[in-house]
């Protein structure tokens, strides 16, 4: 995967997981159905969808796949794990891949 890509990828996932984190505790805590805490959970929610569909468009984009692919974020976890398994089509993407130890 592209580097400058994989950065963008992995601060969309972490803003989904943390967001969508937020949007479960916001439903737990404040648990009325008013339109104040409906509203918050759905805004936390959607962002977090945001998030994921702008982390799924960089995996791909880094691995050298169609920006299509990216509507895999609306799958959740599933659509990001099908993404995280697709094979590197980038040249030379496994030789960046290295890191030294």
């Amino acid at each position: 995967m592209l580097p400058g890509y994989r950065a963008k990828a992995s601060v969309g996932i972490g803003l989904w997981f943390l967001l969508k984190v937020a949007a479960l505790g916001w439903a737990f805590v404040a648990g009325q159905d008013s339109p104040v805490n409906t509203s918050v959970f759905w805004a936390l929610f959607v962002g977090g969808t945001a998030c994921l569909l702008w982390g799924c468009w960089a995996q791909a984009r880094g691995k050298g796949y169609s920006d299509l692919l990216a509507l895999l974020g609306l799958a959740g976890l599933l659509g990001l794990i099908i993404l995280a398994v697709l094979p590197d089509k980038v040249p030379g993407a496994a030789a960046t891949d290295v890191r030294p130890g």
